[in-house]
C-alpha cells in the first residue's frame, strides 16, 4: 500500500471517528493510536496527515517559523524514538528467542544422552548423573518416563 493510499484510509477513519459522539479524551487516544499504529514510509506524509487532522479538529495554530521548526523537530524526534524503540524491542525479542532455543536444544540433547545411557549401558542413575553433569533426580525422571 502506498503512502497516499494509506493516508486516504487513515483520513477516512479519522473522519468516521470524529463524527461519533465520543468523549474528548477517548477521541484523542484513538487519534494517537491511528497516527502511530501504522506508520507512513515518508515523514512528509506524516506532516500531511497531521495537517489534515488539525483542520478536521478545528485547531488553529498561529505559529511563527521558530515555533513551527521546534514543533516539527519534536515530531521527528518522537517518530525516530518510536522507530528506534521498536527496533531495539525486536532485537531483544530475537536474542531472547535464540537463548531460549539454545536452552531447549541443550535440554533435549541432555535428555537424549541420558536416555541413551539408560538404555544402552548398565550404569546406575548416580553414575549417569555424574557423567552427564545433571541432577540425579533428572536421570530418575527420564528413567521413569521410559517405563
Amino acid at each position: 500500500m502506498t503512502d497516499d493510499e494509506l493516508l486516504d484510509c487513515k483520513v477516512k477513519l479519522a473522519k468516521n471517528l470524529l463524527s461519533r459522539k465520543l468523549p474528548i479524551q477517548k477521541r484523542r487516544y484513538m487519534l494517537r493510536f491511528l497516527k502511530y499504529y501504522v506508520r507512513f514510509q515518508q515523514k512528509e506524509t506524516n506532516y500531511r496527515f497531521d495537517s489534515i487532522i488539525h483542520n478536521l479538529t478545528n485547531k488553529k495554530y498561529n505559529m511563527n517559523i521558530e515555533e513551527f521548526m521546534i514543533d516539527r523537530a519534536k515530531k521527528e524526534g518522537i517518530a525516530e524514538g518510536i522507530e528506534q524503540g521498536v527496533e531495539k524491542g525486536i532485537e531483544k525479542g530475537i536474542q531472547k528467542g535464540r537463548k531460549k532455543g539454545i536452552r531447549e536444544g541443550q535440554r533435549k540433547k541432555t535428555h537424549s544422552v541420558v536416555t541413551s545411557l539408560l538404555l544402552n549401558t548398565r550404569f546406575n542413575t548416580t553414575r549417569i548423573a555424574k557423567l552427564v553433569d545433571v541432577p540425579e533426580t533428572f536421570v530418575q525422571k527420564v528413567k521413569t518416563s521410559l517405563n
